[in-house]
């Protein structure tokens, strides 16, 4: 399966950008291609020693951080950081795409 270039990525984002603030749409075109530079880690412990693990995002949705991103876009929208709403919201359009 091939993973969608970042070019994609933004193309996709911007589509779906209709009526949004500049400033939403900038932390948008930002947001999605970032899975790609700054991994999403989740922290792993076995015999009481922990590390932190990348998530691999290319195979499929990781499970619960499409659901974790929009619901810090909808808490960054609600404290007036519409940049930071748009890279939450992007980091989870990132994750449908790849998926």
């Amino acid at each position: 399966m091939a993973v969608p270039s970042w070019r994609v990525h933004r193309t996709l984002a911007l589509q779906t950008s209709a009526g949004l603030s500049k400033e939403v749409v900038k932390g948008l075109l930002k947001g999605v291609v970032e899975p790609d530079v700054v991994a999403d880690r989740r922290v792993m412990c076995k015999h009481k020693h922990c590390r932190a693990v990348r998530i691999r995002h290319h195979a499929g949705v990781p499970p619960g951080l499409v659901e974790y991103y929009f619901n810090l876009a909808c808490f960054y929208r609600a404290r007036g950081d519409l940049h930071a709403a748009g890279r939450a919201l992007g980091r989870a359009l990132h994750y449908i795409h790849d998926g």
